[in-house]
Protein backbone atom coordinates (compact mmCIF):
# COMPACT_ATOMS: atom_id res chain seq x y z
CA UNK A 1 0.00 0.00 0.00
CA UNK A 2 1.37 3.41 -0.97
CA UNK A 3 0.50 6.16 1.49
CA UNK A 4 -0.08 9.65 0.04
CA UNK A 5 2.81 12.03 0.67
CA UNK A 6 0.72 14.34 2.88
CA UNK A 7 -0.25 11.53 5.25
CA UNK A 8 3.25 10.01 5.36
CA UNK A 9 4.83 13.33 6.31
CA UNK A 10 2.28 14.00 9.02
CA UNK A 11 2.53 10.53 10.55
CA UNK A 12 6.33 10.63 10.55
CA UNK A 13 6.23 14.03 12.22
CA UNK A 14 4.08 12.53 14.97
CA UNK A 15 6.49 9.65 15.53
CA UNK A 16 9.50 11.95 15.78
CA UNK A 17 7.74 14.18 18.30
CA UNK A 18 6.83 11.38 20.70
CA UNK A 19 8.87 10.67 23.83
CA UNK A 20 11.30 7.80 23.41
CA UNK A 21 11.85 8.10 19.65
CA UNK A 22 15.53 7.75 18.79
CA UNK A 23 15.63 9.59 15.44
CA UNK A 24 16.80 12.90 16.94
CA UNK A 25 20.50 13.44 17.62
CA UNK A 26 21.40 12.75 21.27
CA UNK A 27 24.02 14.92 22.96
CA UNK A 28 26.74 12.86 24.63
CA UNK A 29 27.33 13.76 28.31
CA UNK A 30 30.54 15.67 28.81
CA UNK A 31 31.84 18.62 30.79
CA UNK A 32 32.53 18.92 34.51
CA UNK A 33 29.32 20.55 35.84
CA UNK A 34 25.86 18.97 35.94
CA UNK A 35 22.29 20.15 36.38
CA UNK A 36 19.81 17.96 38.28
CA UNK A 37 16.14 17.86 37.24
CA UNK A 38 13.72 16.00 39.46
CA UNK A 39 9.98 15.62 39.83
CA UNK A 40 7.25 13.01 39.54
CA UNK A 41 4.70 11.73 37.03
CA UNK A 42 1.15 11.27 38.28
CA UNK A 43 -2.55 11.37 37.44
CA UNK A 44 -5.71 11.57 39.58
CA UNK A 45 -7.77 8.79 37.97
CA UNK A 46 -8.08 5.58 39.97
CA UNK A 47 -6.81 3.42 37.10
CA UNK A 48 -3.88 1.07 37.67
CA UNK A 49 -0.97 0.91 35.24
CA UNK A 50 -0.15 -2.53 33.82
CA UNK A 51 2.79 -4.28 35.56
CA UNK A 52 4.85 -4.26 32.35
CA UNK A 53 4.46 -0.50 31.79
CA UNK A 54 7.55 1.66 31.29
CA UNK A 55 7.88 5.34 32.25
CA UNK A 56 9.88 7.56 29.88
CA UNK A 57 11.23 11.00 30.75
CA UNK A 58 13.20 13.09 28.29
CA UNK A 59 14.59 16.58 27.82
CA UNK A 60 14.80 18.06 24.33
CA UNK A 61 16.55 21.18 23.10
CA UNK A 62 15.24 23.36 20.27
CA UNK A 63 17.54 25.88 18.65
CA UNK A 64 18.36 27.36 15.24
CA UNK A 65 19.91 24.06 14.12
CA UNK A 66 16.82 22.00 14.89
CA UNK A 67 15.72 19.60 17.62
CA UNK A 68 17.76 17.15 19.68
CA UNK A 69 17.34 14.84 22.65
CA UNK A 70 19.60 15.83 25.54
CA UNK A 71 18.71 12.93 27.81
CA UNK A 72 16.18 10.12 28.03
CA UNK A 73 15.41 8.00 31.09
CA UNK A 74 13.38 4.78 30.93
CA UNK A 75 12.01 3.25 34.15
CA UNK A 76 10.61 -0.30 34.21
CA UNK A 77 7.72 0.12 36.64
CA UNK A 78 7.35 -3.61 37.52
CA UNK A 79 3.92 -3.00 38.98
CA UNK A 80 4.68 0.33 40.66
CA UNK A 81 1.93 2.92 40.42
CA UNK A 82 1.85 6.72 40.43
CA UNK A 83 3.37 8.92 41.61
CA UNK A 84 6.50 7.94 39.68
CA UNK A 85 9.54 9.92 40.86
CA UNK A 86 12.34 10.72 38.43
CA UNK A 87 15.77 12.31 38.62
CA UNK A 88 17.88 13.39 35.64
CA UNK A 89 21.41 14.73 35.56
CA UNK A 90 22.52 16.71 32.51
CA UNK A 91 25.98 18.06 31.72
CA UNK A 92 26.05 21.83 31.96
CA UNK A 93 27.79 22.10 28.59
CA UNK A 94 24.74 20.57 26.90
CA UNK A 95 22.55 23.37 28.21
CA UNK A 96 24.56 26.29 26.87
CA UNK A 97 23.78 28.58 23.96
CA UNK A 98 20.48 30.01 22.80
CA UNK A 99 17.87 27.25 23.01
CA UNK A 100 14.49 26.23 24.39
CA UNK A 101 14.64 23.21 26.73
CA UNK A 102 11.50 21.14 27.29
CA UNK A 103 10.78 18.11 29.48
CA UNK A 104 8.12 15.56 28.74
CA UNK A 105 7.08 12.33 30.41
CA UNK A 106 5.12 9.32 29.18
CA UNK A 107 4.05 5.80 30.08
CA UNK A 108 4.23 3.10 27.41
CA UNK A 109 3.24 -0.57 27.17
CA UNK A 110 4.82 -2.79 24.52
CA UNK A 111 5.49 0.16 22.26
CA UNK A 112 2.03 1.71 22.66
CA UNK A 113 1.75 5.04 24.44
CA UNK A 114 -0.77 5.00 27.29
CA UNK A 115 -0.28 8.45 28.85
CA UNK A 116 1.82 11.57 28.22
CA UNK A 117 2.43 14.90 29.93
CA UNK A 118 2.24 18.33 28.38
CA UNK A 119 5.67 19.72 27.38
CA UNK A 120 7.23 21.75 30.20
CA UNK A 121 9.59 24.59 29.26
CA UNK A 122 12.50 24.43 31.69
CA UNK A 123 14.21 27.35 33.38
CA UNK A 124 17.76 26.00 33.70
CA UNK A 125 19.50 28.77 35.60
CA UNK A 126 20.70 26.87 38.69
CA UNK A 127 22.14 23.49 39.60
CA UNK A 128 18.83 21.90 40.65
CA UNK A 129 15.31 22.15 39.23
CA UNK A 130 12.26 20.54 40.85
CA UNK A 131 9.35 20.33 38.39
CA UNK A 132 6.90 19.14 41.02
CA UNK A 133 4.10 16.74 39.96
CA UNK A 134 3.55 16.47 36.20
CA UNK A 135 0.12 15.20 35.18
CA UNK A 136 -0.10 12.30 32.75
CA UNK A 137 -3.12 12.47 30.47
CA UNK A 138 -4.50 9.61 28.32
CA UNK A 139 -2.71 9.37 25.00
CA UNK A 140 -6.01 9.64 23.11
CA UNK A 141 -6.79 12.88 24.95
CA UNK A 142 -3.41 14.29 23.89
CA UNK A 143 -4.63 13.84 20.30
CA UNK A 144 -1.32 13.08 18.64
CA UNK A 145 -1.62 12.30 14.97
CA UNK A 146 -3.17 13.64 11.78
CA UNK A 147 -6.06 15.94 12.63
CA UNK A 148 -9.17 16.23 10.51
CA UNK A 149 -11.95 18.79 10.77
CA UNK A 150 -15.27 17.14 9.91
CA UNK A 151 -17.90 19.84 10.21
CA UNK A 152 -18.23 20.44 13.95
CA UNK A 153 -16.20 17.34 14.88
CA UNK A 154 -12.44 17.00 15.33
CA UNK A 155 -11.04 13.57 14.44
CA UNK A 156 -7.51 12.20 14.89
CA UNK A 157 -5.81 9.42 12.95
CA UNK A 158 -2.73 8.29 14.86
CA UNK A 159 0.19 6.15 13.71
CA UNK A 160 -1.09 2.86 15.25
CA UNK A 161 -3.33 3.34 13.17
CA UNK A 162 -6.29 4.31 15.33
CA UNK A 163 -9.19 6.63 14.66
CA UNK A 164 -10.00 8.80 17.68
CA UNK A 165 -13.48 10.38 17.69
CA UNK A 166 -14.95 12.11 20.76
CA UNK A 167 -12.20 10.57 22.92
CA UNK A 168 -12.94 6.99 21.80
CA UNK A 169 -10.24 5.09 19.89
CA UNK A 170 -11.04 2.63 17.10
CA UNK A 171 -8.27 0.27 15.91
CA UNK A 172 -7.93 0.17 12.12
CA UNK A 173 -6.24 -1.95 9.43
CA UNK A 174 -5.45 -1.00 5.82
CA UNK A 175 -7.69 -2.39 3.08
CA UNK A 176 -7.43 -2.12 -0.73
CA UNK A 177 -8.67 1.11 -2.29
CA UNK A 178 -8.92 2.26 -5.91
CA UNK A 179 -7.22 5.51 -4.93
CA UNK A 180 -5.90 7.14 -1.78
CA UNK A 181 -5.78 5.21 1.50
CA UNK A 182 -8.61 3.30 3.14
CA UNK A 183 -8.50 1.94 6.69
CA UNK A 184 -11.27 -0.08 8.34
CA UNK A 185 -12.09 -1.04 11.91
CA UNK A 186 -10.51 -4.25 13.17
CA UNK A 187 -13.79 -5.35 14.72
CA UNK A 188 -16.26 -3.10 12.89
CA UNK A 189 -16.08 -2.65 9.09
CA UNK A 190 -18.64 0.14 9.40
CA UNK A 191 -15.92 2.24 11.02
CA UNK A 192 -13.51 3.46 8.34
CA UNK A 193 -11.57 6.36 6.87
CA UNK A 194 -10.83 6.95 3.18
CA UNK A 195 -8.14 9.65 2.79
CA UNK A 196 -7.00 11.22 -0.46
CA UNK A 197 -5.09 14.44 -1.02
CA UNK A 198 -5.65 15.87 2.46
CA UNK A 199 -9.40 15.21 2.42
CA UNK A 200 -11.23 12.24 3.88
CA UNK A 201 -14.56 10.51 4.26
CA UNK A 202 -15.04 8.96 7.71
CA UNK A 203 -17.66 6.63 9.16
CA UNK A 204 -17.99 5.65 12.83
CA UNK A 205 -20.14 2.58 13.46
CA UNK A 206 -22.10 3.38 10.30
CA UNK A 207 -22.53 7.08 11.07
CA UNK A 208 -20.91 9.05 8.27
CA UNK A 209 -19.34 12.35 9.33
CA UNK A 210 -19.43 15.50 7.21
CA UNK A 211 -16.61 15.72 4.62
CA UNK A 212 -13.26 16.02 6.42
CA UNK A 213 -10.14 18.05 5.71
CA UNK A 214 -6.73 17.91 7.36
CA UNK A 215 -6.64 20.71 9.91
CA UNK A 216 -3.91 23.14 8.78
CA UNK A 217 -1.54 24.98 11.15
CA UNK A 218 -2.22 28.71 11.60
CA UNK A 219 -0.97 30.82 8.71
CA UNK A 220 1.63 33.54 9.28
CA UNK A 221 1.66 36.34 10.20
CA UNK A 222 -0.41 35.35 13.23
CA UNK A 223 -1.59 37.52 16.11
CA UNK A 224 -2.82 36.52 19.56
CA UNK A 225 -3.71 38.56 22.60
CA UNK A 226 -4.90 38.32 26.17
CA UNK A 227 -6.36 40.41 28.97
CA UNK A 228 -5.42 41.09 32.59
CA UNK A 229 -2.57 41.69 32.10
CA UNK A 230 -3.00 43.03 28.58
CA UNK A 231 -0.60 41.53 26.02
CA UNK A 232 -0.38 40.64 22.38
CA UNK A 233 2.05 38.63 20.29
CA UNK A 234 2.82 38.76 16.57
CA UNK A 235 4.39 35.69 14.96
CA UNK A 236 6.18 36.15 11.64
CA UNK A 237 8.34 33.88 9.52
CA UNK A 238 11.58 34.71 11.37
CA UNK A 239 10.61 36.42 14.63
CA UNK A 240 8.09 36.74 17.44
CA UNK A 241 7.24 40.11 18.96
CA UNK A 242 5.65 40.18 22.40
CA UNK A 243 4.07 43.34 23.80
CA UNK A 244 3.12 43.27 27.49
CA UNK A 245 1.80 45.64 30.15
CA UNK A 246 -0.74 47.19 27.76
CA UNK A 247 2.10 48.35 25.50
CA UNK A 248 4.64 49.24 28.20
CA UNK A 249 7.20 46.60 27.16
CA UNK A 250 8.13 45.18 23.74
CA UNK A 251 10.33 42.14 23.21
CA UNK A 252 11.38 40.77 19.80
CA UNK A 253 13.03 37.35 19.65
CA UNK A 254 14.28 35.28 16.69
CA UNK A 255 12.02 32.34 15.84
CA UNK A 256 14.08 29.19 16.43
CA UNK A 257 11.70 26.31 15.84
CA UNK A 258 8.15 25.56 14.75
CA UNK A 259 6.66 22.11 15.36
CA UNK A 260 3.40 20.21 15.63
CA UNK A 261 2.45 18.82 19.03
CA UNK A 262 -0.77 16.92 18.59
CA UNK A 263 -3.35 19.48 17.43
CA UNK A 264 -1.17 22.37 18.51
CA UNK A 265 1.52 24.28 16.73
CA UNK A 266 4.37 25.32 19.03
CA UNK A 267 6.42 28.36 18.07
CA UNK A 268 9.71 28.63 19.98
CA UNK A 269 11.84 31.77 20.17
CA UNK A 270 14.80 32.79 22.35
CA UNK A 271 17.83 35.01 22.69
CA UNK A 272 20.59 35.17 25.29
CA UNK A 273 18.25 36.59 27.93
CA UNK A 274 14.69 35.41 27.21
CA UNK A 275 12.74 32.32 26.18
CA UNK A 276 9.28 32.22 24.63
CA UNK A 277 7.00 29.35 23.57
CA UNK A 278 3.63 30.07 21.97
CA UNK A 279 1.30 27.04 21.75
CA UNK A 280 -1.60 27.56 19.33
CA UNK A 281 -4.50 25.07 19.28
CA UNK A 282 -7.49 25.06 16.88
CA UNK A 283 -10.09 25.37 19.65
CA UNK A 284 -12.70 28.09 20.03
CA UNK A 285 -11.50 30.81 22.42
CA UNK A 286 -13.69 33.65 23.70
CA UNK A 287 -12.35 37.07 24.58
CA UNK A 288 -12.65 37.48 28.34
CA UNK A 289 -14.10 40.99 28.02
CA UNK A 290 -16.25 41.05 24.86
CA UNK A 291 -17.03 37.34 24.56
CA UNK A 292 -16.02 37.45 20.88
CA UNK A 293 -15.08 33.95 19.65
CA UNK A 294 -11.69 33.36 18.00
CA UNK A 295 -10.53 30.26 16.11
CA UNK A 296 -7.48 29.51 18.28
CA UNK A 297 -6.70 29.05 21.96
CA UNK A 298 -3.20 30.28 22.82
CA UNK A 299 -0.92 29.51 25.77
CA UNK A 300 2.20 31.64 25.99
CA UNK A 301 5.16 30.65 28.16
CA UNK A 302 7.46 33.63 28.62
CA UNK A 303 10.51 32.97 30.82
CA UNK A 304 8.85 31.94 34.11
CA UNK A 305 5.39 33.35 33.34
CA UNK A 306 2.40 31.69 31.64
CA UNK A 307 -0.24 33.78 29.82
CA UNK A 308 -3.51 32.64 28.24
CA UNK A 309 -5.32 34.23 25.36
CA UNK A 310 -7.04 33.96 21.98
CA UNK A 311 -5.67 34.08 18.46
CA UNK A 312 -6.70 34.32 14.83
CA UNK A 313 -9.43 36.34 13.17
CA UNK A 314 -13.07 35.86 14.27
CA UNK A 315 -14.14 36.41 10.65
CA UNK A 316 -12.51 33.10 9.66
CA UNK A 317 -15.11 31.29 11.78
CA UNK A 318 -17.88 32.65 9.52
CA UNK A 319 -16.47 32.45 6.00
CA UNK A 320 -15.70 29.58 3.59
CA UNK A 321 -18.89 27.72 4.44
CA UNK A 322 -22.65 27.98 4.07
CA UNK A 323 -24.67 28.20 7.25
CA UNK A 324 -28.03 26.40 7.16
CA UNK A 325 -30.39 27.80 9.77
CA UNK A 326 -32.26 25.12 11.71
CA UNK A 327 -33.82 27.18 14.49
CA UNK A 328 -35.37 30.65 14.84
CA UNK A 329 -35.69 31.83 18.44
CA UNK A 330 -36.24 28.33 19.79
CA UNK A 331 -39.15 27.55 17.48
CA UNK A 332 -37.39 25.43 14.85
CA UNK A 333 -38.25 26.10 11.20
CA UNK A 334 -40.98 24.95 8.80
CA UNK A 335 -40.44 21.42 7.49
CA UNK A 336 -38.73 21.24 4.10
CA UNK A 337 -37.93 24.97 4.17
CA UNK A 338 -34.42 26.35 3.82
CA UNK A 339 -32.72 29.41 5.32
CA UNK A 340 -29.05 30.01 4.61
CA UNK A 341 -26.27 32.56 5.14
CA UNK A 342 -22.95 32.92 3.36
CA UNK A 343 -20.36 35.47 4.49
CA UNK A 344 -18.02 36.96 1.88
CA UNK A 345 -14.93 38.50 3.46
CA UNK A 346 -13.73 40.37 0.36
CA UNK A 347 -16.57 42.89 0.26
CA UNK A 348 -18.26 42.46 3.65
CA UNK A 349 -21.34 40.92 2.05
CA UNK A 350 -23.81 38.31 3.23
CA UNK A 351 -26.23 36.43 0.99
CA UNK A 352 -28.51 33.43 1.05
CA UNK A 353 -32.07 32.11 1.01
CA UNK A 354 -34.59 33.50 3.51
CA UNK A 355 -37.26 30.75 3.22
CA UNK A 356 -38.89 32.00 0.04
CA UNK A 357 -36.71 34.74 -1.45
CA UNK A 358 -33.01 35.18 -2.13
CA UNK A 359 -31.38 38.11 -0.33
CA UNK A 360 -28.09 39.96 -0.05
CA UNK A 361 -26.76 42.71 2.17
CA UNK A 362 -23.78 43.92 4.17
CA UNK A 363 -22.34 42.96 7.54
CA UNK A 364 -19.88 44.59 9.93
CA UNK A 365 -17.67 42.65 12.33
CA UNK A 366 -15.71 44.59 14.96
CA UNK A 367 -14.11 43.76 18.27
CA UNK A 368 -17.41 44.53 19.93
CA UNK A 369 -19.78 42.40 17.87
CA UNK A 370 -21.49 41.54 14.58
CA UNK A 371 -24.20 43.60 12.87
CA UNK A 372 -26.09 43.37 9.57
CA UNK A 373 -27.37 46.08 7.27
CA UNK A 374 -30.98 45.78 6.08
CA UNK A 375 -30.81 43.26 3.21
CA UNK A 376 -32.39 43.53 -0.24
CA UNK A 377 -34.38 40.52 -1.47
CA UNK A 378 -36.33 39.21 -4.41
CA UNK A 379 -40.13 39.62 -4.31
CA UNK A 380 -41.49 36.15 -4.88
CA UNK A 381 -44.73 35.10 -3.19
CA UNK A 382 -44.80 31.84 -1.22
CA UNK A 383 -47.21 30.03 1.13
CA UNK A 384 -48.14 32.09 4.19
CA UNK A 385 -46.13 29.95 6.63
CA UNK A 386 -42.94 30.55 4.63
CA UNK A 387 -43.62 34.27 4.30
CA UNK A 388 -44.14 34.60 8.06
CA UNK A 389 -40.96 32.62 8.72
CA UNK A 390 -39.06 34.84 6.30
CA UNK A 391 -40.27 37.96 8.09
CA UNK A 392 -39.11 36.48 11.41
CA UNK A 393 -35.70 35.70 9.95
CA UNK A 394 -35.23 39.25 8.60
CA UNK A 395 -36.42 40.79 11.88
CA UNK A 396 -33.94 38.78 13.97
CA UNK A 397 -31.13 39.30 11.45
CA UNK A 398 -31.54 43.09 11.41
CA UNK A 399 -31.19 43.25 15.22
CA UNK A 400 -28.22 40.87 15.62
CA UNK A 401 -25.46 42.25 17.84
CA UNK A 402 -23.13 39.26 18.19
CA UNK A 403 -22.33 35.67 17.29
CA UNK A 404 -20.87 32.56 18.86
CA UNK A 405 -19.89 29.02 17.88
CA UNK A 406 -21.34 26.48 20.30
CA UNK A 407 -19.89 23.15 21.42
CA UNK A 408 -21.42 21.34 18.42
CA UNK A 409 -19.86 23.78 15.94
CA UNK A 410 -23.16 25.53 15.25
CA UNK A 411 -23.38 29.27 14.55
CA UNK A 412 -25.52 31.20 17.02
CA UNK A 413 -26.60 34.76 16.11
CA UNK A 414 -28.22 36.77 18.88
CA UNK A 415 -29.75 40.19 19.51
CA UNK A 416 -32.71 41.91 21.18
CA UNK A 417 -35.18 40.42 18.66
CA UNK A 418 -34.13 36.84 19.33
CA UNK A 419 -31.63 34.21 18.23
CA UNK A 420 -31.03 31.91 15.30
CA UNK A 421 -28.89 28.82 15.05
CA UNK A 422 -27.48 26.86 12.13
CA UNK A 423 -24.90 24.30 11.11
CA UNK A 424 -22.16 24.60 8.48
CA UNK A 425 -22.01 23.02 5.05
CA UNK A 426 -19.17 23.27 2.52
CA UNK A 427 -19.11 26.63 0.77
CA UNK A 428 -21.23 26.82 -2.35
CA UNK A 429 -20.06 28.82 -5.34
CA UNK A 430 -21.21 32.47 -5.09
Amino acid sequence: MRLPVSLVILLLAVLVSLPGCRDARTVAPDGDGTVTIQGELTYPERIALPPQAVAVIEVRAFDATGEQILIEQRLDLEGRQVPIPFRLELPSVALGGTAIHELRGAVELEGQWLRVTEPLMLSLTGKTLDTGPLRLIPFTAARFGTHFTCGPEQVVLDASPRLIVSGTAHDLVPVPAASGVRLEGVEDPDTWIHEKGGEALISVAGRELPPCRITPPPSLPFRAYGQEPGWHVDIEQDRITLVTGYGAQTLTLPLLHTGQDGPRTRFRAADAGHRLVVAVAPDICRDSMSGMPHPYTVILQWDDETLNGCGGEPLSLLTDREWVIEDLDGQGIVDQSRITLQFFAQDGRVAGTASCNRYHGGFTLTGEGLTFQHPASTLMACPEALMLQEQTFFRILAAVTGFDIDATGALVLSGPEGTMKGHAEPMASP
